[in-house]
């Protein structure tokens, strides 16, 4: 037994160690937690446990399908791509949220219009029957309990009013309140760095224009546009730099928005394009068309005036077919960026 050896070469008290508590059990779904941040390089601070916890535990909410389409589109998450999806998550939450509870007050003012209004007029109509009743038994308000009742009635048909023009406050009050939701929901489906719509807004559209699509036996496509090593240019030139580049394509993307084309930002550096009513063939030569005008440009960092050089972005095309869902057609989409990504990038593929 080891100790320290005092002057005396009297043996000291041997060191005694504090109990090690036993390893804690974690169960099945904190270790799939703990491995999900694990593969995906993520730190296991409170907004990732949220997005895992929701991820595993309610696979059918609607940031766990976002998730799955990120793991599908860039076979795992990063930092920005976490923290970009939980944004769009919560901004969607509170804005569905804010828009139900005026759906509910909305019909309770309505309700409440309605008994209001209908108490007016039984009084009003009590008070016509009671003047009609005076008059065929000959009675005048000299009565006491005449004029009491009377005056009863004109209060009531007051207060009546009253509420009803309280009411119509509230409702004027709620329309403004409205208006307010609308911009929060327009917010929460805007990208805020390009202002394009987001994947939340591009997913409904697309599912409404499907539908419209197949209504009509018109074809519809969907392109995928992922800039070129922008990651170089981040780490080159600064995120600043980057988000500018960001403005800069999303803006000539933008450019060929038009009532059957609609262009949104995916996520990160990836755009993309809803073509309604186009073959995939045009959208083919839509999407080359903006690929070569850009591959043409020289840009330069604004705040140090250093080439950043050509930029260019790969693209992938896909047609709906008969059978396939959103699903499938952005999936098609996604595999032929792939394509257009391994086979030497600046390009556009099917």
């Amino acid at each position: 037994m080891l100790g320290w050896i005092g002057d005396g070469g009297d043996q000291a008290e041997p060191e005694t160690r504090p109990d090690i508590p036993p390893p804690i059990e974690l169960d099945d779904t904190s270790r799939k937690i703990f491995q999900f941040f694990k593969q995906h390089g993520l730190d296991a601070n409170p907004d990732h446990f949220h997005l895992a916890w929701t991820y595993f535990v309610s696979p059918l909410n609607s940031l766990s399908i976002a998730v799955d389409e990120a793991l599908v589109r860039d076979g795992r998450l990063t930092e920005e791509s976490a923290a970009l999806l939980l944004s769009e998550y919560r901004a969607s939450s509170v804005a569905n949220d804010l828009a139900g509870l005026l759906v509910q007050a909305r019909e309770g003012i309505a309700d409440g219009s309605k008994v209001v209004k209908r108490s007016r007029e039984d009084v009003a109509a009590f008070g016509v029957a009671l003047r009609t009743e005076l008059g065929e038994t000959r009675q005048t308000r000299g009565s006491p309990d005449v004029d009491q009742l009377m005056q009863l009635t004109e209060a009531m048909i007051q207060k009546a009013s009253e509420a009803e023009q309280e009411l119509r406050g509230v409702s004027g009050q709620l329309a403004k309140m409205e208006k307010r939701v609308r911009t929060a929901e327009r917010l929460a489906e805007t990208d805020p760095l390009t202002g394009l719509p987001n994947r939340r807004a591009f997913n409904d559209d697309l599912e409404q224009a499907i539908a419209r699509c197949r209504a009509r036996g018109t074809p519809l496509s969907v392109a995928f546009c992922d800039i070129d090593h922008f990651k170089v240019i981040n780490d080159t030139h600064g995120h600043a730099t980057g988000d500018r580049v960001l403005k800069y394509i999303s803006g000539i993307l933008a450019g060929i928005a038009n009532g059957s084309c609609h262009v949104a930002r995916h996520g990160g550096e990836e755009f993309v394009i809803l073509f309604r009513d186009q073959t995939v063939e045009k959208a083919i030569e839509i999407v080359d068309g903006i690929r070569e005008t850009l591959a043409l440009k020289k840009l330069v960092a604004m705040d140090t005036e250093l080439p950043i050089g050509t930029v260019t972005f790969s693209a992938g095309v896909a047609q709906l077919g008969d059978e396939s869902t959103a699903a499938d057609l952005l999936h098609q989409a996604d595999m032929a960026l792939y394509r257009a990504k391994h086979s030497g990038r600046n390009r556009v593929c099917l």
